[in-house]
């Protein structure tokens, strides 16, 4: 098994049931490890390693929607999919309402659960390069000055250099200079891609 291979946990009360879908991941490549409960799962170094955790929607003492919510404040780019012996359909929705990628009712088969397996880390993946995403343009606008911040913020709502110059008493040979930078700095070659950045980066700028 290959350490780049992606991580998958398994919470469910029911070990018998944990520990044969661990047996069916690593039988397909992945590395998975299954915990008992969403309390020991919480505390175990291991937590927020993964790139799909598979929950049981219904534990003791801490359900899987209440495990849902702990670990979305923790790693906002968890992905999730869920295990029901019994669910309702209110529980369902507010799962996927929360982000899950999927909610299957047990018995489940093994083609649906690797399916979505693989559709829960193909998101997982997307949110990292998103919030690596994020990380690196904030870094980005750190490095503009106060004036270019301002250049930047009028540019992105489509005003033209010489109403932005009016705004901020400076030239409209100024604010050219500046635009020049902000482009630069925000490794931006067009005015499109500037604006995609300050979406990206909203409300910041």
């Amino acid at each position: 098994m290959s350490n780049d291979a992606p991580i998958i946990h398994i919470v469910d009360d029911d070990s018998s049931v944990g520990l044969s879908i661990a047996r069916l991941l690593e039988s397909v490549g992945y590395r998975a490890t299954f915990f008992p409960s969403g309390q020991e799962y919480l505390t175990s170094v291991e937590c927020g390693l993964a790139s799909c955790v598979i929950l049981d929607m219904r534990m003791p003492q801490m359900s899987g929607l209440q495990l849902q919510e702990e670990l979305l404040r923790r790693y906002p780019e968890i992905a999730i999919v869920f295990l029901s012996g019994y669910g309702t359909v209110p529980m369902t929705v507010n799962a996927i309402r929360a982000g899950a990628v999927d909610c299957m009712e047990k018995p489940f088969s093994e083609h649906q659960l690797l399916e979505s397996v693989n559709l829960a880390i193909a998101k997982h993946k997307l949110c990292c390069n998103k919030l690596h995403e994020q990380i690196e343009l904030k870094n980005r606008l750190k490095s503009l000055t106060s004036r270019e911040r301002e250049v930047f913020a009028l540019v992105v709502q489509g005003k033209p250099n010489k109403k932005i110059g009016a705004e901020l008493f400076i030239s409209e040979k100024t604010v050219k200079i500046h635009r020049g930078r902000v482009m630069e700095k925000m490794c931006a070659d067009s005015l499109p891609a500037l604006v995609r950045i300050a979406d990206i980066l909203a409300p910041s700028v």
